[in-house]
């Protein structure tokens, strides 16, 4: 079993490498094409290679091949289907710049899949509303992971922190929650060697829609599913481990609603950016997000039943206080984020 660490190392070496080749693999082909699909503007204003999510879809796949071959009648092809449909999606949506409402269709395909294949939110036990909260979970999560890669290296170090929490919590059950997480979480460090601050390449939409219905069946699997979890502990669990990319899309979502704008549409107004605005350099923004992730799941891991031994206290008691902390301290700081760039702009404009 310890042999599965060796998936870390090498899903990242691999995942390095593909960029890198990638990089240059893009650079000729911009210079034979009239025009150019593989860059777009982002928070610095720069155009760079959308690569990054083929990398990581490709190293998924082969790490993906290589259990199959260690363990014969491994039950993979719902993971694989789920993560093929969201990579094209994104890719279509890089090239072409699909309308959000195709882009909507294309999610929805990819939640019913998995909830036909068995990966459905197990809370009601009302088969449909099990269903439905499936749905929104899916959709949910791809375009909160979409939204949350807005700057360099945030998503690569959010998803690969998220990765190691719901390892920690789940370990020792005997499911492929390891090599999985160990697959994922190694794959996106890999990518983070070329896209941290300042990067070379952008993951794309390509490898957000990838990465965001992967994280999405993680959660129903390995999260939202635990055996032997109570009700609102549930939750609860799930607040913490995606706390960064739920503050983020509600945030963002309420932001742009009460000022008349549409969520769909860009802007600089995601927690990432308020964060720079109070002085957090842009290299630090990622890295500090991940911090909050992991401090999180330290919280969360009390909540996971292998873990429940974990806190000498009653663990949701400090989950449900580190809450009441978080939010408005977030809502605080989004808030004093948001005045000083007015001010700077006012300044500017002076």
């Amino acid at each position: 079993m310890n042999l599965w660490f060796l998936l870390l190392p090498g899903a990242a070496l691999v995942c390095y490498v593909l960029c890198w080749l990638l990089i240059g693999f893009s650079g000729r082909m911009e210079a034979l094409t009239p025009r150019n699909y593989s860059s777009y503007i982002r928070w610095e204003h720069q155009q760079k290679p959308l690569v990054g999510g083929m990398a990581l879809f490709i190293t998924w796949l082969v790490g993906c091949t290589l259990l199959l071959q260690a363990i014969p009648g491994l039950r993979l092809w719902p993971w694989i289907g789920a993560a093929a449909l969201g990579f094209c999606v994104g890719l279509a949506d890089d090239a072409w710049s699909l309308r959000p409402h195709h882009k909507l269709i294309a999610q929805s395909v990819g939640a019913i899949w998995l909830i036909l294949t068995g990966h459905s939110i197990h809370l009601t036990e009302i088969p449909w509303a099990d269903a439905l909260i499936t749905y929104f979970w899916v959709v949910g999560l791809m375009n909160s992971l979409n939204l949350l890669d807005n700057m360099d290296g945030i998503v690569a170090l959010v998803g690969a922190s998220i990765a190691t929490v719901v390892i920690a919590g789940m370990w020792g059950t005997g499911q492929m929650v390891l090599p999985m997480g160990l697959l994922l979480a190694g794959a996106l460090l890999g990518f983070y060697g070329l896209n941290r601050r300042p990067s070379q390449l952008y993951m794309g939409d390509s490898g957000s829609q990838f990465l965001g219905v992967l994280v999405a069946l993680w959660g129903i699997d390995y999260v939202w599913n635990v055996p032997d979890s109570g009700g609102w502990q549930t939750g609860l669990r799930v607040a913490l481990v995606f706390i960064v990319p739920l503050t983020d899309t509600t945030l963002v979502t309420f932001g742009r609603l009460s000022r008349g704008q549409s969520p769909a549409v860009g802007g600089r107004d995601h927690l990432t950016h308020h964060l720079h605005y109070l002085g957090i350099p842009v290299a630090w923004v990622g890295p500090f997000l991940a911090g909050i992730t992991l401090l999180m799941g330290v919280l969360a891991w009390g909540l996971f039943p292998a873990r429940e031994a974990f806190w000498a206290v009653p663990t949701h008691w400090v989950a449900v206080s580190a809450l009441l902390v978080y939010i408005p301290l977030t809502l605080f700081f989004y808030r004093k984020g948001g005045q000083n760039a007015k001010r700077q702009a006012l300044q500017a404009a002076a």
